[in-house]
């Protein structure tokens, strides 16, 4: 594994947009495109997701496998129900009991460089 050096503008337009407002403190997408026009930065955890040899995505705030991608991949099927659907698709994973492997690998922070 090695650190990625890809810069990365964040313009909100999701239902939370917790990245965007976690790392600058905005959820305007006006002032979000102001703030990547002015060449402003910061630091951020990004996870990689690949699958064999193949890069699938990057992510940040959060990365759901199995579970998680299930219970998105249900409320997408009830978008109608708002954000209740979260809830009601996630009973409905639940309960269906699946099981999930998988492999995690990670770069340890530099501790010089990484708060607490």
């Amino acid at each position: 594994l090695k650190p990625c050096p890809l810069h990365i503008g964040i313009i909100p337009a999701g239902s939370t947009d917790c990245v965007c407002h976690a790392t600058g403190g905005v959820t305007d997408p006006v002032t979000s495109a102001l703030h990547i026009i002015i060449g402003d930065s910061q630091p951020l955890d990004v996870c990689s997701v690949h699958y064999g040899s193949g890069l699938v995505r990057y992510s940040v705030s959060l990365v759901g496998y199995g579970f998680y991608g299930d219970v998105l991949a249900e409320s997408e099927k009830h978008r109608w129900m708002g954000p209740l659907r979260y809830d009601y698709s996630g009973a409905l994973v639940y309960l269906s009991n699946r099981s999930y492997s998988g492999t995690v690998q990670y770069l340890p922070a530099d501790p010089l460089l990484s708060s607490p």
